[in-house]
């Protein structure tokens, strides 16, 4: 396994193998690994749990990102629709500021 960060595909190509040979083996005969095999099956198997784990995370972050998205799409039309029916609420109310001056009583 030459790359620096393998995929997960290829750990396991290379696990399967290690275990080719028992593929052309009878199913009495036994399967012997030296250390350095076992060692090496071992450090596999850790680096594909790491890896399992980063896409589990990505996997949860994307669905929480289009699961966001959807909320606020959702939050976006519940508020349009808020304010579509007060503003047909307040059709035809003239609302006058108050800034404490002068008293208009609508009089020119």
């Amino acid at each position: 396994m030459t790359p620096e960060n393998p995929s997960l595909k290829s750990h396991l190509d290379y696990l399967a193998g290690i275990f080719g040979e028992a593929k052309k083996m009878k199913p009495d005969e036994k399967l012997e690994l030296d250390a350095q095999s076992a060692q090496t099956v071992l450090k596999t198997l850790r680096a594909l749990s790491q890896q399992a784990g980063h896409l589990e995370l990505e996997l949860s972050i994307l669905r929480d990102s289009e699961a966001g998205k959807l909320l606020a799409k959702t939050a976006e039309q519940l508020a349009t629709g808020e304010l579509t029916g007060l503003l047909k609420k307040a059709e035809g109310n003239i609302i006058r500021p108050n800034f404490g001056g002068k008293k208009n009583d609508g009089e020119a």
